[in-house]
């Protein structure tokens, strides 16, 4: 069972009857920053990807640190951040 108020949502276990908020998850997001001649990094949030087509797309795994810096001589890559 569960009470959904405005902005809330709390969930009543029905072995203990204990009443639960629940937190709400943030969007998934990703931003890119490059500054000339370093590595390009990655901020995200959530589960990275990424695609060289921008239509397949393969989860990083293990998922890398945030941020990730990654070398522009690669073939073109491009990323994206999924809720998990």
């Amino acid at each position: 069972f569960s009470v959904n108020t405005p902005g809330r949502i709390f969930l009543i276990n029905k072995q203990d009857g204990v009443i639960r908020k629940i937190k709400r998850v943030t969007e998934p997001n990703s931003s890119i920053h490059d500054s000339g001649n370093q590595p390009v990094s990655v901020s995200f949030s959530g589960i990275l990807q990424y695609s060289h087509d921008l239509t397949s797309w393969t989860t990083m795994i293990p998922q890398p640190e945030n941020p990730m810096f990654f070398d522009t001589s690669l073939v073109p890559i491009f990323f994206r951040s999924i809720s998990p």
